[in-house]
């Protein structure tokens, strides 16, 4: 097993981030310059902001992620049109897809029908509630000590977010690192 990347590090008892051996921790130790300048510019900031720093891949591992203000998410990951919000919270609460539906159409009318045309060959993998979300998730890793950095990851079936502490004391060094 391999450390994580210098600078970064797994926070203890963390319930957000990857786990060994998964795909996650594989792809961390392919973008680790970049996870490097995430983690300096966010230990940089003084206060949360939507400028704060984050880090979003796009189809892993073929594509670098990108660095960017949390503000962006949304202009960055395809998502959902706002009008399907209500459809994608029935599905996710259990409701069978034709009673979904049939309900957000009557709720939404005309411009539920005209989002739900647009994304039928499309299949953008986040709504608007999961934006909010991982905002959320950007501000509570921000909040802890130290602080930790919002990586959001765009993978073929779906989109994940988890949070990768930043070192206080700046990168490791080799024997400095802590044990798998």
């Amino acid at each position: 097993m391999q450390d994580l990347p210098p600078g970064l590090r797994q926070p203890p008892g963390s319930d957000d981030g990857p786990q060994a051996g998964t795909r996650e921790r594989r792809l961390i130790e392919a973008q680790t310059p970049l996870l490097n300048r995430a983690a300096a510019a966010l230990e940089a900031c003084g206060q949360w902001s939507l400028d704060t720093p984050m880090v979003l891949v796009d189809r892993p591992p073929e594509l670098e992620g990108q660095l960017m203000p949390i503000g962006q998410l949304g202009l960055s990951l395809e998502h959902l049109p706002a009008a399907l919000d209500g459809f994608v919270r029935r599905r996710q609460q259990g409701m069978p897809l034709e009673t979904a539906h049939h309900l957000s159409l009557r709720e939404g009318g005309d411009d539920f029908q005209a989002a739900w045309e647009r994304v039928q060959d499309r299949h953008p993998l986040v709504c608007h509630d999961d934006l909010v979300r991982f905002a959320a998730l950007c501000q509570k890793g921000f909040s802890r000590d130290p602080k930790q950095l919002l990586v959001v990851v765009c993978w073929p079936e779906q989109v994940s977010a988890f949070l990768l502490a930043c070192r206080r004391q700046g990168p490791l060094k080799g024997s400095d690192r802590p044990p798998p």
